[in-house]
């Protein structure tokens, strides 16, 4: 499809996901037109947020009632491993006067724990180990969901925004409010070493706390809405908040503007091969326009070249620039290879 014919669909095409796919043989090119794309459910590895770093007073009253010298061994060895990093790190601020935060400090708190270990098999307490890089997490918004935060789409959301971006802002707004600094928590909790009545007792301080900071953010939600007909379900809010630590936005360039990045396309020529190929293709297009067919032999080397520094020059490259970029090895291999 000519160059014309792919911009003018590509304009007719803003609200739909369009795809570009150019191919000669064994190469080929892509190009992707999309809306913006919002993830509410990006199913990540590692999601738990357990706020060992910066417990909560919920549950850092919980881990106090807990008196491990007192414990029989059977008590002992089922105490969770969350009560047990954090008593220990209770000691340790009792020791120094603030919690561990370089690897050497965390390597003398996994020192204490292993002092407080009654058995070398102690489950409970290996858990503890395995677990105490969750103390180097002091940050618990990711920058990409700061950058969500920031965007004037969450700043500015109303009730006519998208409920993507309504959910944000009260979130946002929870983090800088209610949450002190921190996201709704999620209330989840990994499988570990305890009994019943142990575990059970540390799922509810956890599940407690998450409902509390649902009901604020439903309630952030609310305001944002102030009476409008718009309904966001109890249900999405909920899912929102046990994700938001990995809320994602996805925003496509169009067609149009994929080459309007000069210094970009400098760079990546300088160090990427496959960006020689997109290139290419481009001039094969205006090649076209001229000779109403693609080149197809090595007879077209000069005239395709002739297009690659056209083409070039269209994007307000330099003059000296291009006389580099096309001289290259690499550049003299893609156009034969086209």
């Amino acid at each position: 499809m000519p160059e014309e014919a792919v911009l003018t669909l590509a304009s007719l095409c803003q609200n739909k996901a369009m795809i570009v796919v150019k191919s000669n043989g064994f190469i080929g090119t892509f190009s992707i037109q999309a809306p913006e794309h919002t993830i509410i459910e990006s199913h990540p590895e590692n999601a738990m947020d357990l706020r060992l770093s910066c417990p909560f007073r919920e549950l850092c009253e919980y881990a106090s009632s807990f008196d491990l010298d007192a414990l029989d061994q059977t008590d002992h060895s089922h105490v969770p491993f969350v009560v047990i990093i954090l008593k220990y790190v209770e000691a340790y601020k009792a020791k120094y006067g603030q919690a561990p935060q370089s690897y050497e400090e965390r390597k003398e708190l996994i020192d204490m724990i292993k002092s407080g270990m009654r058995t070398a098999d102690e489950e409970n307490f290996q858990e503890a180990l395995s677990h105490v890089w969750r103390l180097s997490s002091t940050n618990h918004i990711p920058s990409e969901v700061r950058q969500t935060f920031n965007d004037p789409s969450c700043v500015n959301a109303d009730a006519n925004s998208p409920y993507f971006w309504i959910l944000a802002k009260a979130v946002r707004d929870f983090v800088e409010n209610e949450g002190e600094g921190q996201l709704p928590l999620s209330g989840k909790l990994p499988d570990m070493k305890a009994d019943t009545v142990k575990y059970i007792g540390l799922q509810r301080v956890y599940r407690q706390k998450a409902l509390s900071d649902l009901n604020a953010v439903k309630k952030r939600v609310n305001d944002i809405l102030d009476g409008d007909e718009t309904v966001i379900s109890d249900e999405v809010i909920e899912t929102f908040c046990k994700n938001a630590g990995h809320i994602k936005v996805i925003q496509y360039r169009s067609i149009s503007s994929h080459y309007k990045q000069a210094d970009k396309i400098v760079q990546w020529m300088k160090n990427e091969e496959n960006i020689h190929y997109c290139i290419v293709f481009k001039a094969a297009d205006r090649f076209q326009k001229i000779y109403h067919r693609y080149p197809s032999s090595v007879e077209d080397y000069d005239a395709l070249k002739e297009q690659t520094v056209a083409f070039l020059e269209s994007i307000d490259i330099p003059f000296e620039q291009i006389q580099e970029l096309t001289e290259s090895e690499v550049m003299d291999k893609t156009l034969q290879n086209l």
